[in-house]
């Protein structure tokens, strides 16, 4: 019951079609990506900096964007979202914040980027969401990824879980 309101969310989203306004020109960083790609750059920066309680009705098109270009591109992986459940818990958006960091990282990193390391920044996204406590919920689990991340210890976590 669960994976089938998990993918109805992603379903919902995916078919959304709405887009995000443009608030800033493409910058030197942006010069060799792609005009999807730049509308992906952008959308993922505005849900990392908005507030999850913020202009939630730019918040469904944002995460549309992002999260169907993460799926076209990326190929999405089930066990990596799977594992990510204990972490977001009752707080859906969180999930989305993490492919927004992920896809940022991916796109700003291209020639460099793993998944293990754009991972890692979906996760440190998802932390400093989290850490604001604006429009989410405290669970066990997100507490202790705070903690691998104050104590440097997140490499060590995104290794042993995601790989």
């Amino acid at each position: 019951m669960k994976k089938r309101i998990f993918f109805a969310i992603f379903l919902s989203l995916i078919t959304s079609t709405y887009t995000v306004a443009q608030t800033s020109s493409p910058n030197a960083a942006m010069e060799n990506l792609s005009t999807s790609e730049i509308q992906v750059l952008k959308a993922a920066n505005w849900i990392i900096t908005t507030g999850l309680t913020v202009e939630l009705e730019k918040r469904k098109p944002a995460n549309s964007i992002v999260l169907k270009w993460y799926i076209d591109t990326i190929t999405l992986n089930i066990s990596l979202v799977e594992k990510l459940k204990a972490i977001y818990g009752d707080n859906s958006d969180l999930l989305l914040t993490f492919f927004a960091g992920y896809s940022k990282f991916y796109l700003e990193n291209k020639k460099t980027t793993t998944n293990l390391t754009a991972t890692k920044a979906g996760l440190i996204t998802l932390i400093s969401i989290y850490k604001r406590g604006i429009g989410v919920t405290k669970n066990e689990e997100l507490e202790k990824l705070v903690t691998l991340a104050d104590t440097d210890k997140l490499d060590e976590y995104v290794k042993s879980n995601f790989d």
